[in-house]
Protein backbone atom coordinates (compact mmCIF):
# COMPACT_ATOMS: atom_id res chain seq x y z
CA UNK A 1 0.00 0.00 0.00
CA UNK A 2 1.80 3.56 -1.04
CA UNK A 3 1.53 6.42 1.29
CA UNK A 4 -1.02 8.83 0.57
CA UNK A 5 0.45 11.64 -2.12
CA UNK A 6 2.87 9.50 -3.24
CA UNK A 7 3.14 9.13 -7.03
CA UNK A 8 2.71 5.43 -8.43
CA UNK A 9 6.24 6.47 -10.85
CA UNK A 10 7.95 7.52 -7.98
CA UNK A 11 7.31 4.46 -5.95
CA UNK A 12 7.86 2.56 -8.69
CA UNK A 13 11.21 3.91 -9.36
CA UNK A 14 11.76 3.38 -5.53
CA UNK A 15 10.97 -0.04 -5.61
CA UNK A 16 13.23 -0.54 -8.49
CA UNK A 17 16.24 1.25 -6.66
CA UNK A 18 15.73 -1.19 -3.73
CA UNK A 19 15.47 -4.14 -5.47
CA UNK A 20 18.70 -3.23 -7.86
CA UNK A 21 20.08 -2.15 -4.35
CA UNK A 22 19.54 -5.66 -2.79
CA UNK A 23 20.24 -7.62 -6.18
CA UNK A 24 24.17 -5.87 -5.84
CA UNK A 25 24.29 -6.44 -2.15
CA UNK A 26 23.29 -10.33 -2.43
CA UNK A 27 25.80 -10.79 -5.29
CA UNK A 28 28.51 -9.03 -2.99
CA UNK A 29 27.99 -11.20 0.12
CA UNK A 30 27.32 -14.36 -2.26
CA UNK A 31 31.11 -13.31 -3.20
CA UNK A 32 32.32 -13.10 -0.11
CA UNK A 33 30.68 -16.02 1.40
CA UNK A 34 32.08 -18.29 -1.56
CA UNK A 35 35.78 -17.13 -0.86
CA UNK A 36 35.72 -17.78 3.01
CA UNK A 37 33.82 -20.76 3.51
CA UNK A 38 36.23 -23.07 4.94
CA UNK A 39 36.22 -26.58 2.88
CA UNK A 40 38.35 -29.12 1.05
CA UNK A 41 38.39 -26.90 -1.83
CA UNK A 42 39.95 -23.68 0.58
CA UNK A 43 43.45 -25.79 -0.03
CA UNK A 44 44.18 -23.17 -3.02
CA UNK A 45 45.67 -19.77 -2.28
CA UNK A 46 42.65 -16.99 -2.32
CA UNK A 47 42.79 -15.05 -5.27
CA UNK A 48 44.27 -11.36 -5.11
CA UNK A 49 41.19 -9.00 -4.93
CA UNK A 50 40.17 -6.82 -7.50
CA UNK A 51 40.71 -2.49 -6.58
CA UNK A 52 37.25 -0.99 -6.44
CA UNK A 53 38.25 0.99 -9.43
CA UNK A 54 38.62 -2.16 -11.56
CA UNK A 55 35.23 -3.74 -11.05
CA UNK A 56 32.73 -1.14 -11.76
CA UNK A 57 29.41 -1.14 -10.61
CA UNK A 58 26.70 -1.45 -12.93
CA UNK A 59 24.79 1.55 -13.70
CA UNK A 60 21.86 2.19 -13.33
CA UNK A 61 19.03 2.76 -16.05
CA UNK A 62 16.89 5.25 -16.74
CA UNK A 63 13.46 4.45 -18.14
CA UNK A 64 12.20 7.76 -20.43
CA UNK A 65 9.02 8.28 -18.16
CA UNK A 66 5.86 8.07 -21.17
CA UNK A 67 4.06 11.27 -21.69
CA UNK A 68 0.78 11.97 -20.99
CA UNK A 69 0.46 14.37 -24.23
CA UNK A 70 -0.18 12.39 -27.43
CA UNK A 71 -1.52 15.38 -29.33
CA UNK A 72 1.31 18.17 -30.24
CA UNK A 73 0.70 20.94 -32.36
CA UNK A 74 3.00 23.18 -33.67
CA UNK A 75 1.65 26.73 -34.78
CA UNK A 76 3.52 27.62 -38.22
CA UNK A 77 5.22 29.95 -38.95
CA UNK A 78 8.48 29.03 -36.58
CA UNK A 79 9.42 31.05 -34.29
CA UNK A 80 12.85 33.29 -34.81
CA UNK A 81 15.09 31.53 -32.50
CA UNK A 82 17.32 34.78 -31.85
CA UNK A 83 15.64 36.54 -30.21
CA UNK A 84 17.27 38.42 -26.60
CA UNK A 85 15.12 38.31 -23.71
CA UNK A 86 14.87 42.45 -24.06
CA UNK A 87 13.19 42.00 -27.00
CA UNK A 88 11.03 39.37 -26.62
CA UNK A 89 9.31 41.04 -24.20
CA UNK A 90 8.43 43.78 -27.17
CA UNK A 91 7.42 41.20 -29.53
CA UNK A 92 4.38 39.99 -30.34
CA UNK A 93 2.77 36.98 -28.15
CA UNK A 94 3.61 33.17 -29.65
CA UNK A 95 1.91 29.88 -29.05
CA UNK A 96 5.10 28.25 -29.62
CA UNK A 97 3.41 24.67 -28.86
CA UNK A 98 0.00 23.29 -27.80
CA UNK A 99 0.19 19.44 -26.25
CA UNK A 100 -3.21 17.77 -25.50
CA UNK A 101 -3.81 14.51 -24.32
CA UNK A 102 -5.15 12.95 -26.83
CA UNK A 103 -6.79 13.98 -30.06
CA UNK A 104 -10.15 12.15 -29.33
CA UNK A 105 -11.37 12.92 -25.48
CA UNK A 106 -14.42 10.82 -23.49
CA UNK A 107 -16.67 13.21 -21.72
CA UNK A 108 -15.83 12.54 -18.69
CA UNK A 109 -12.75 11.68 -18.71
CA UNK A 110 -9.30 13.24 -17.85
CA UNK A 111 -7.95 16.08 -20.13
CA UNK A 112 -3.83 17.26 -19.68
CA UNK A 113 -2.98 20.77 -21.87
CA UNK A 114 -0.32 21.95 -21.84
CA UNK A 115 1.04 25.68 -23.93
CA UNK A 116 4.30 26.46 -24.64
CA UNK A 117 4.52 30.50 -25.37
CA UNK A 118 7.32 32.91 -25.69
CA UNK A 119 8.11 34.63 -22.05
CA UNK A 120 6.39 37.93 -23.09
CA UNK A 121 3.23 35.45 -22.43
CA UNK A 122 1.28 36.68 -18.88
CA UNK A 123 -1.58 34.46 -19.54
CA UNK A 124 -3.49 31.98 -21.92
CA UNK A 125 -7.05 30.79 -22.05
CA UNK A 126 -9.02 28.03 -24.01
CA UNK A 127 -12.62 28.61 -25.51
CA UNK A 128 -14.55 26.38 -27.16
CA UNK A 129 -18.36 25.91 -27.42
CA UNK A 130 -19.47 29.41 -26.04
CA UNK A 131 -17.27 28.52 -22.68
CA UNK A 132 -13.26 30.05 -21.77
CA UNK A 133 -10.93 28.63 -18.65
CA UNK A 134 -8.11 29.83 -17.96
CA UNK A 135 -4.74 27.64 -18.21
CA UNK A 136 -2.24 28.49 -14.85
CA UNK A 137 1.05 29.01 -15.65
CA UNK A 138 3.61 27.14 -14.08
CA UNK A 139 7.08 29.28 -15.46
CA UNK A 140 7.37 31.70 -17.78
CA UNK A 141 6.11 30.89 -20.99
CA UNK A 142 5.24 27.42 -19.68
CA UNK A 143 1.21 26.39 -19.18
CA UNK A 144 -0.25 23.42 -17.89
CA UNK A 145 -3.52 22.31 -16.56
CA UNK A 146 -5.00 18.60 -15.85
CA UNK A 147 -8.04 18.22 -15.57
CA UNK A 148 -11.45 15.86 -15.59
CA UNK A 149 -13.68 16.65 -18.41
CA UNK A 150 -17.26 16.87 -17.46
CA UNK A 151 -20.07 15.06 -18.45
CA UNK A 152 -22.12 15.97 -21.59
CA UNK A 153 -25.41 15.11 -23.28
CA UNK A 154 -25.39 12.42 -26.26
CA UNK A 155 -26.35 14.85 -28.42
CA UNK A 156 -23.06 16.89 -27.89
CA UNK A 157 -20.81 13.54 -28.01
CA UNK A 158 -19.40 12.41 -31.28
CA UNK A 159 -18.84 15.43 -32.57
CA UNK A 160 -15.81 17.71 -33.74
CA UNK A 161 -14.89 20.98 -31.55
CA UNK A 162 -12.50 23.82 -32.14
CA UNK A 163 -10.53 24.85 -29.34
CA UNK A 164 -9.44 28.54 -29.37
CA UNK A 165 -6.18 28.70 -27.25
CA UNK A 166 -5.89 32.63 -26.64
CA UNK A 167 -2.36 33.90 -25.14
CA UNK A 168 -2.37 37.59 -24.13
CA UNK A 169 0.58 40.31 -22.77
CA UNK A 170 0.28 42.31 -19.88
CA UNK A 171 -0.40 45.34 -22.95
CA UNK A 172 -3.51 43.45 -24.57
CA UNK A 173 -1.64 42.23 -27.56
CA UNK A 174 -2.95 38.60 -28.52
CA UNK A 175 -2.14 35.53 -30.48
CA UNK A 176 -5.16 32.70 -31.10
CA UNK A 177 -3.95 28.99 -32.12
CA UNK A 178 -7.34 26.83 -32.98
CA UNK A 179 -7.04 23.17 -32.50
CA UNK A 180 -10.19 20.42 -33.36
CA UNK A 181 -10.72 18.03 -30.55
CA UNK A 182 -12.86 15.00 -30.84
CA UNK A 183 -15.50 14.09 -28.43
CA UNK A 184 -15.92 10.54 -28.37
CA UNK A 185 -19.84 8.99 -27.94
Amino acid sequence: MRPSGTPIATMTRSVSSAACLLGILCACAGSNAASTSPGPEATTPPAPAASPLASPLPSPVVTPTPSPFHYVIVPTPAPSPSVSPASALEQAPQILEIDLSDKELSAPGPLSVRVITSINVNGVWAHVAGRERGIPPTHAGLFEASDQLPSMPFFLKGKVYTVDFVAKTVDGRQTVVSVPIFIKR
